[in-house]
């Protein structure tokens, strides 16, 4: 695989399931990664040490405004666990 050494990687939903492997796969293919997760769904603990992880919502335009500066690639698996209101 090519070496993505500089590249910054956003990964919303990080904390669960699928978003933490996907984490993995990234790091492994040298990405600098930022896990976003409220961890309303994920834990903490499966955000693998190499990845910066945040704690916050893609709902936090100000969190938003912070990680996405440096970021090329976003990948989402964030599902809101109440609906979302007007």
């Amino acid at each position: 695989m090519k070496n993505h050494g500089n590249e910054v990687s956003l990964v919303t939903g990080g904390a669960g399931f699928i978003g933490s492997h996907v984490v993995d796969h990234l790091l492994s293919m040298n990405h600098k990664v930022i896990a976003l997760d409220d961890l309303s769904g994920g834990f903490e603990r499966n955000v693998n040490k190499n990845a910066i992880f945040v704690k916050g919502s893609i709902l936090d335009n100000q969190v938003l405004a912070e990680i996405l500066i440096p970021t090329r690639l976003i990948m989402f698996f964030t599902w809101p666990l109440m609906p979302l209101r007007d």
